[in-house]
């Protein structure tokens, strides 16, 4: 029986203590490390005769390292990595002439396409300044993160689908370079508003078969979702 006892009372002390250390706030906490978002991609700068169709878009997410600066934790700094597909619908047809690719604004109605978009692969470094106003009770709160993002443009494909061409294949005028780029998130809790643009335009120097310049900035308008 003492030894039932003892050990309804050992159980009993471990639950007491679990209690108590679940209740304990947590001083040294750190926020939004894991991030997900969602982005239209616009071009702007362009052609006037350069069209979007469809939806362009942008998925990336990341890891952060969160690195506060002061005691309260509102302010901080972060850096990590992140990946990143963007997917852009543009009237322009591309051709690969030997080893060169030559381009063409095209009408997306007379040509009948059906697809004609760019698809590119980056791996990006974020740093960023963070203030926000989270406290060790709650992790509802306001945040302005902004930052630098030089990436990497590993991979890049493009492909038409009309009703006298279908094909793809790999530009090399798109991928193999640094981009660095300029961004925004600010919101509350779940919802928080990212705004990004790219220093280095997309097309950099490129032109049509008639001389017609290209090179177009790209803005990114969107969501991100901190998840841990």
């Amino acid at each position: 029986m003492r030894f039932y006892m003892l050990c309804i009372g050992f159980l009993l002390n471990m639950i007491a203590y679990a209690q108590k250390d679940s209740l304990e706030v947590d001083t040294k906490y750190l926020e939004d490390q894991f991030n997900m978002g969602i982005t239209y991609n616009w071009l702007v700068s362009k052609p006037s005769d350069m069209k979007q169709h469809s939806f362009s878009r942008g998925l990336f997410g990341g890891y952060q390292r969160d690195i506060p600066l002061n005691k309260a934790r509102n302010i901080g700094l972060a850096a990590g990595i992140d990946y990143t597909y963007s997917l852009s619908y543009i009237n322009l047809q591309a051709q690969r002439i030997g080893e060169q690719v030559v381009y063409d604004i095209i009408s997306i109605k007379d040509k009948g396409v059906d697809d004609c978009y760019y698809e590119q692969h980056s791996v990006g470094f974020p740093i960023e300044f963070r203030w926000r106003t989270s406290t060790p009770y709650s992790h509802k709160f306001w945040r302005v993160y902004t930052g630098i993002k030089p990436s990497y443009v590993f991979a890049s494909r493009y492909k038409l689908k009309s009703d006298t061409d279908s094909y793809s294949f790999s530009d090399p005028n798109l991928k193999g370079y640094m981009d660095w780029k300029l961004y925004i998130a600010v919101g509350h809790n779940t919802w928080n508003v990212y705004i990004q643009y790219a220093l280095r335009p997309l097309f950099k120097g490129e032109k049509t078969q008639n001389g017609q310049n290209i090179q177009s900035s790209v803005l990114n308008i969107g969501l991100i979702f901190y998840i841990l």
